[in-house]
Parts: C-alpha cells; sequence; structure tokens
C-alpha cells in the first residue's frame, strides 16, 4: 500500500491492477475462504482486477461473493454463468489518464475445469479467448474510440506467446501476461 501510495504521489496518472490469483496461497485464505480480501484489496485501491485460475479454488459462489464486494473493477471477457450464460463480470474496463482513454480486456484460462479439479468451476463456463476477442478490440477501438488498448491474461505463459504472434490481437497495444 505504501509503495502504491507513492507511486500515484509521483504519477497521479497511474494505474493498478492485479491479473488474478490473489485469494489462493496463504493460511488466511484457507482459514477464511478468502473472506478477509476484499477489505485488504479495498484498502489498497486498486483499479482493475481479474480473476486468476485460483479464484475459483473455493467455488463459484465465493468466488462471486469475496470478488463482488471489491470496490475496484472486476472484468473478464471469457467466464460466464453455466446456468444462463451471463458474464459473471463485464468483459472490459475504460478509464481516462491525462486525456488518454485506456481500454483493458480480461481472460482466464479456459481449460482450468480441465487442468484444476473440475468441482472448482463448478456452475462456470469458460470460453476460448479468440472466441470474442476482435469484436471486443473492435467494439474498444471503434465504438468507444480508446486510445489504448491493453489485454490482460491469465492463461498460462505458452498461451499468452502463442497469442501474441495470433492475427486475432491486431488491434491491442500491450499484452499484460500474468
Amino acid at each position: 500500500k505504501t509503495l502504491v501510495d507513492q507511486q500515484r504521489k509521483y504519477n497521479a496518472n497511474t494505474l493498478f491492477i492485479d491479473g488474478g490469483d490473489f485469494i489462493q496461497g496463504s493460511g488466511e485464505s484457507v482459514l477464511t475462504k478468502a473472506s478477509i480480501f476484499p477489505k485488504i484489496i479495498n484498502a489498497m485501491d486498486y483499479d482493475l482486477m481479474i480473476p486468476g485460475n485460483w479464484e475459483v479454488i473455493y467455488g463459484k459462489d465465493v468466488m462471486m461473493d469475496v470478488m463482488s464486494a471489491y470496490k475496484s473493477s472486476v472484468i473478464v471477457s471469457n467466464m460466464y454463468h453455466q446456468k444462463d450464460g451471463t458474464a459473471i463480470f463485464p468483459s472490459y474496463f475504460i478509464r481516462e489518464k491525462a486525456g488518454v482513454k485506456i481500454g483493458f480486456i480480461a481472460y482466464n484460462d479456459p481449460e482450468i475445469p480441465i487442468r484444476q479439479n473440475p468441482m472448482f468451476s463448478d456452475g462456470l463456463i469458460f470460453n476460448e479467448v479468440e472466441e470474442n476477442l476482435q469484436s471486443l478490440i473492435k467494439e474498444l477501438k471503434s465504438e468507444k474510440k480508446v486510445d489504448l488498448l491493453f489485454l490482460v491474461a491469465h492463461i498460462t505463459i505458452s498461451k499468452q506467446l502463442l497469442l501474441a504472434n495470433n492475427s486475432s490481437v491486431e488491434g491491442l497495444d500491450f499484452i499484460f501476461g500474468n
């Protein structure tokens, strides 16, 4: 928090984002099923967060409760409620800084139900990145008129490298891999 506050004091145009896997990996997380994290995240004053593959470890309902309690924006472009196919969070985030309109699209690994215990992600559907990436890029660049467009990818390093060389990323300015 101190470092983030110092950076924001140095540059008021700083955006503070997290690319996922925040709510798993500590004893405190296990003992509280991640319920301690909204207070921490809100105190840190994140601008943007995305769910990573481990956000599902306590199940869909816990993930939704925890991440919905964040005051920061939470986005993901390829995770849906299995029951009705609706998005669990918005697909993108837009913020203007110093007169520059900045857009973010985010993806979680669509293989989560395969490479992790499927019960963790019960009730969720994951689509491949390429299914809606170009339409989101066009929407953000053409309709929303963003000046810079970032993709925040929590999809493994090998998939990020493949994606970076894929024509479906045409129109993106940067890819943040997590």
